[in-house]
């Protein structure tokens, strides 16, 4: 390193025996004003608190608390600023398993009641991410169990958007609908919502992969999630997006982790030309191609899951790429095909890696299924 940036490293608070655990610190920044969270726990207690520094961290005033009860997942939480105000966006275990917000308007001295960002359904609701713009247009986003769950771990990635900087909540939408996703990263730019996140989908469970998508009508509907890390047999996980304009471009930055017996850091870009939320895009998004088996793995059968198909075709193919199977997807667009692991012939094949592949027109979906004997 060629030398040090800022002062040297100093103590923000410091704990006594009888105060719980520090962890998970978030910052957030108006200028030299930095806001600091974190949540502070012991056998006992939750707390979620925060700090505040007037001169760019050099000193922090006393802690405040900003949810006095938040006991149960062990989970980090979000916080951002924009216009005035300081949110906090945080697991809670306390009413039911679900996500919660909390605001500051005066600096974070003092802080609401806590509200409910995710359904009271029973369904939990984990991993949040949120980010602002400084137009007080807000995002969040976790995965939530409330459709069911792919691989048993992970579920669906839901969102929702605030406009006029958190005082009320957009409905719940869904970025994904495969139960197949966990931890999520989300950004607000150009009026322009992105979200990215690990999933199971692409190569099953195990092998979660990082897509990405985004929408240009608040969260309500979302684009085709496009992956963006590789196609290899990792766990691809955490991931973290930002972004900037520069002239009439965005650039999206995102990093995670990929888990293979040690963990690397991988990155990649993206860029578009900025356009208003009326041109270069649909908000009547074409339909979705979606592809699902369940179980996988398996050992004698498993029930293949689509929509809107419109028609097309369903092959299973072995690692050689030759044809095992072949089906029909019905013209109503969504149906389930149930395959007993056995070839055209109804001969059974091995143990080992295939492909179903759903083709429809031009757009197609693949997905890999692991047959145990």
């Amino acid at each position: 390193m060629a030398g040090r940036l800022g002062p040297p490293p100093h103590q923000v608070f410091r704990r006594d025996d009888d105060f719980g655990l520090l962890k998970y610190p978030r910052l957030a920044a108006n200028g030299d004003t930095l806001f600091l969270s974190c949540r502070v726990a012991d056998f006992v207690d939750s707390y979620l608190l925060s700090f505040r520094s007037l001169n760019g961290g050099i000193a922090w005033g006393d802690s405040a608390v900003a949810d006095p009860l938040t006991w149960g997942f062990d989970q980090y939480q979000s916080m951002v600023y924009s216009r005035g105000r300081v949110h906090i966006v945080y697991p809670l275990h306390f009413e039911g398993a679900d996500i919660f917000y909390t605001v500051s308007t005066d600096g974070g001295l003092t802080w609401a009641a806590r509200a409910r960002l995710s359904a009271q359904d029973g369904h939990a609701g984990q991993l949040p991410s949120a980010h602002a713009d400084s137009a007080g247009n807000l995002i969040a986003a976790w995965f939530d169990y409330k459709y069911g769950s792919m691989c048993g771990l992970s579920g669906d990635i839901l969102t929702r958007t605030s406009t006029d900087n958190g005082q009320t909540w957009l409905s719940e939408c869904r970025v994904t609908d495969t139960q197949s996703g966990f931890a999520s990263s989300c950004f607000v730019l150009d009026s322009t919502f992105h979200a990215v996140w690990a999933d199971e989908w692409p190569f099953g469970c195990g092998y979660a992969k990082i897509l990405y998508s985004f929408s240009r009508d608040w969260g309500k509907t979302w684009a085709e999630p496009q992956l963006i890390s590789g196609n290899y047999m990792s766990r691809d996980r955490d991931p973290f997006i930002v972004g900037r304009i520069m002239a009439d471009t965005v650039l999206l930055h995102c990093f995670w982790g990929i888990y293979t017996g040690d963990v690397d850091l991988h990155y990649a870009s993206g860029r578009y030309v900025v356009t208003s939320a009326a041109e270069g895009y649909d908000a009547n998004l074409p339909d979705k191609v979606r592809l699902s088996a369940h179980p996988n793995p398996f050992n004698s059968s498993t029930v293949i899951t689509y929509s809107h198909a419109k028609g097309g075709e369903i092959k299973i193919t072995n690692s050689l790429g030759q044809i095992i199977r072949s089906f029909e997807a019905g013209a109503s667009g969504e149906g389930r095909i149930g395959w007993d692991g056995a070839d055209q012939e109804g001969h059974r094949v091995s143990s080992g890696v295939y492909m179903i592949k759903l083709q429809t027109g031009n757009r197609s979906r693949a997905l890999k299924l692991v047959l145990v004997r």
